[in-house]
């Protein structure tokens, strides 16, 4: 019973915050909502992973229902699924979306109001001004690697035949089937508990995120590699890294793990296999010269920061107030990449090379646990709240291996944290100081979940 009004709870909240989205206009009542969320299901998975029996047809019908409320309602909170389909008309078009901004004149023949709906008033025209409408960031550059762009295409062509829902329809599929391979390995409650994860429901069912592709992919990476199929996994991590860039965290752990046990002819397919899936998928965007991939390289003099090391760094070193710090919402106001910037960056690999060094373990699915979520975290210069979803996975496959569903409560609690940060406010100076507070404490906390992990790991291996 008290996992059944628990749920409830839980779902009545998020319909508040989906359905009424002027609670996004006040700081306090986005942050309540939002926690309340967060510690209704915290009570739901005390009293579900605690219960005898797992009813994981119940809970999929209570998903299937929250997915089937969220299906029709517009893309709100996060309008990233428009770009996502913005960059899919383009590449169904034939047109290379790495070369042009949304703005740029030379695809003025999408977004004229006066060409598209002069067309007879075709419906399809008025779909693709509509799409311009929502787009935001509309100067600059899309930062999604090329596999994305293929499912961005499959998503464009769900939109013109059916709307919205068939967009969320095609993010949402991974995060079931990623469920059916938990529930296939003997881990029922953990398949119940991903279905209805907070930040899964907001920024996969709802925003429709294509970061649910990168957490399959991450999942079968590791699984795979555990299991000595050290070829298959690399094929899921190439697939990982051409979705979106940062599975590549993993591949340190990869290849130290090869070295370490002196498979090198193996490292070399592996890494051969990597590479070729990579250039094979950027083979297309690249005909007209590299600078799809030079922009990745120089994406933080286009986007803004948010509060992470290399953020922080680059502040530290240009010594100017924090409100003035790298304001690149317009995109006159970028600047290029400097001195202080290249020293941001290698001061954040050198974090990375130390980090791992300091935090490996014998444990591997460990390892890449404390590395690659704490090291992502401290260097990235961007970081939303649906980025930290790729934790999931691993600390998923922490809980199995350990068999201890306390690891969960660390994760519920860094991702409340995060998820604050995610709130809008005009003020500047407010969004600054709420990102670097919000973060400082996520930084803090993972940092102890590293710590206990590992505490754990050697009281285990010493027992």
């Amino acid at each position: 019973m008290l996992i059944w009004i628990s749920l409830f709870l839980y779902i009545i909240f998020y319909l508040i915050y989906i359905i009424y989205p002027n609670s996004l206009s006040n700081y306090l009542q986005y942050i309540t909502i939002q926690t309340f969320c967060f510690l209704t299901y915290l009570i739901f998975a005390y009293f579900f992973v605690k219960a005898k029996k797992t009813s994981l047809l119940s809970i999929t019908v209570t998903t299937l229902f929250v997915v089937l409320i969220f299906l029709p309602q517009p893309f709100f909170i996060s309008k990233d699924a428009y770009r996502y389909i913005w960059d899919g008309m383009l590449i169904i078009k034939g047109e290379n979306p790495y070369l042009y901004v949304p703005e740029d004149e030379k695809l003025k023949k999408y977004w004229e109001q006066d060409k598209l709906l002069a067309r007879n008033k075709d419906p399809k025209a008025t779909k693709t001004y509509q799409l311009y409408q929502n787009l935001d960031w509309k100067g600059l550059h899309t930062p999604y690697p090329p596999f994305a762009q293929f499912i961005f295409g499959l998503s464009y062509l769900a939109y013109m035949q059916f709307g919205i829902i068939g967009v969320r329809i095609i993010l949402c599929l991974p995060i079931f089937v990623l469920a059916y391979l938990l529930y296939k390995n003997q881990s029922q409650k953990l398949a119940c508990l991903l279905l209805l994860n907070p930040l899964v429901v907001s920024e996969i069912y709802y925003s429709a995120h294509i970061d649910s592709y990168v957490l399959l992919f991450i999942y079968l990476a590791i699984t795979t590699f555990e299991k000595q199929k050290e070829i298959k996994a690399s094929f899921w991590t190439a697939l990982g890294f051409i979705t979106k860039l940062y599975p590549a965290f993993l591949v340190p752990f990869f290849t130290a793990k090869l070295i370490k046990e002196k498979k090198f002819r193996l490292l070399a397919i592996c890494a051969s296999c990597f590479m070729l899936i990579s250039v094979i998928a950027w083979a297309p965007f690249i005909n007209h010269g590299f600078e799809p991939i030079k922009r990745y390289l120089t994406l933080p003099d286009e986007q803004e920061y948010n509060a992470s090391i290399y953020r922080w760094t680059y502040q530290i070193l240009e010594k100017q107030n924090i409100l003035n710090a790298n304001n690149c919402g317009a995109k006159q106001n970028c600047q290029s990449l400097t001195e202080e910037k290249q020293v941001a960056k290698y001061a954040s690999l050198a974090i990375l090379i130390i980090g791992t060094i300091y935090l490996m373990s014998k444990d591997f699915s460990i390892n890449v646990l404390l590395s690659a979520g704490i090291l992502y975290l401290f260097v990235s210069p961007l970081v939303f709240p649906w980025h930290t979803l790729f934790l999931i996975p691993l600390v998923f496959i922490s809980v199995m291996k350990n068999k201890n569903y306390k690891l969960l409560i660390p994760l519920f609690l860094y991702q409340v944290i995060v998820a604050w940060a995610y709130f809008e406010p005009q003020s500047k100076s407010t969004r600054d100081l709420m990102l670097n507070i919000e973060y400082a404490l996520a930084i803090v906390l993972i940092i102890l979940y590293a710590f206990i992990l590992k505490n754990q790991y050697k009281f285990d291996y010493r027992k």
